[in-house]
C-alpha cells in the first residue's frame, strides 16, 4: 500500500511515491524536510453513490432525494479521509476549466427534510420501502468503511435497513451492467478522460449512454445535452451544461460524495514529473537528473 511506498521512498528505494491518508500529517508538517517534496494534485474526479432510477424504491425522485439528504458527506470526508479530500456538492468537479458550477449544489444534508421527502414519496414511510442493498467494489481503499458509514447514516436518519454487498472489481463492473439483477444503489467514481463538462454529464446522465449506470432518463436533460453537443459558442454551450447539471442534482440519480486529491512525493532529481488532474500517461515527460 501507500504506507509501504513512502517507507521505500524514505529509504531511497523509490524516486516517486503516492502518499496515503495516514502518512499525510507527518509529511505536510513544514518541519519535515520531505514536505518540500510533496505535490498535492486535485483531480478532475467525483466519487458518488448512484441510484438505479428504474428499480424500486429509487424510481421515485422523492426517495432519491430523501436518501441524498440523509448523507452527511462532510462527516464522511472528515472522519474517513481526515479532511484530505473535499466533500463534493456537484457532479462536475470545481476544477473544470471555464465552467463555473459554484452556484449549483446537490440536495443538502438535512435529516428533517429527508424524512419529509420520504413522506412525499409513493412509499410514504420507511417501513413501506423494499429492502435496499448498497453494492461496492472490494478492491478500492476505504470502500468498506465508506459503505458502512453511508449505510449507518441512512439507517440512522431514515430508519431503513441497508444491506451491503461487496464484489471484486471485475465482478462488480459486470453486475453494474446486468439488466436481470440490477444494483439498487452502488458506490462509483468518474475520473475525467478530458477536461470538459460533457465528459461527466453526457457520459453519466444521457439516457442512451452506456455508462449511465443509474439508468436516469429525463427528456429535458437529454435535450440540453443534445443541444450542447452541437453548440459552437463556448459560453452558450457551458450554460446548457449548467442547466443540465442543475436538473440532475435536483433529481438526485447520484449523490456526489467527494472529489479526489492525490498526494505524491517526488525526489528533487526527478524532472518534469507531472501529476495531471485526469487520466494521462504521466511518465512520458519524465527525465532524471543525476541523483
Amino acid at each position: 500500500g501507500a504506507g509501504h511506498a513512502v517507507t521505500m521512498y524514505e529509504n531511497d528505494e523509490l524516486d516517486v511515491a503516492p502518499v496515503g491518508v495516514n502518512d499525510l500529517p507527518r509529511l505536510t508538517d513544514p518541519a519535515n524536510e520531505l514536505s518540500q517534496e510533496l505535490t498535492v494534485s486535485e483531480q478532475l474526479a467525483t466519487f458518488y453513490v448512484g441510484f438505479h432510477c428504474q428499480v424500486p424504491p429509487f424510481e421515485d425522485v422523492h426517495v432519491r432525494r430523501a436518501f441524498a439528504m440523509s448523507l452527511d458527506r462532510q462527516k464522511i470526508v472528515d472522519v474517513l479521509y481526515k479532511r484530505t479530500v473535499p466533500a463534493a456538492h456537484t457532479v462536475v468537479p470545481p476544477l473544470m476549466p471555464e465552467y463555473d458550477n459554484s452556484g449549483l449544489a446537490a440536495p443538502p444534508f438535512d435529516p428533517g427534510a429527508a424524512r419529509r421527502e420520504l413522506a412525499l414519496s409513493a412509499y410514504g414511510r420507511a417501513e413501506s420501502l423494499p429492502p435496499v442493498t448498497l453494492y461496492v467494489s472490494s478492491s478500492s481503499p476505504y470502500t468498506d468503511e465508506i459503505a458502512r458509514a453511508i449505510a449507518t447514516l441512512w439507517e440512522e436518519h431514515l430508519g431503513v435497513r441497508i444491506g451491503i454487498e461487496q464484489r471484486e472489481w471485475g465482478y462488480f463492473l459486470e453486475g453494474l451492467a446486468d439488466p436481470w439483477r440490477p444494483y439498487q444503489s452502488y458506490i462509483l467514481g468518474w475520473i475525467a478522460d478530458y477536461p470538459d463538462p460533457e465528459n461527466f454529464l453526457q457520459v453519466l446522465f444521457y439516457s442512451k449512454s452506456n455508462d449511465n449506470h443509474s439508468h436516469y432518463s429525463n427528456p429535458q436533460v437529454d435535450s440540453l445535452l443534445e443541444q450542447a453537443a452541437l453548440e459552437l459558442d463556448r459560453a452558450r454551450r457551458h450554460a446548457l451544461y449548467l442547466e443540465a447539471e442543475r436538473l440532475v442534482l435536483e433529481e438526485a440519480p447520484i449523490v456526489p460524495l467527494y472529489h479526489d486529491v492525490e498526494y505524491w512525493l517526488t525526489k528533487p532529481y526527478v524532472r518534469d514529473m507531472h501529476y495531471p488532474p485526469l487520466i494521462v500517461p504521466r511518465l512520458q515527460y519524465v527525465r532524471l537528473a543525476q541523483a
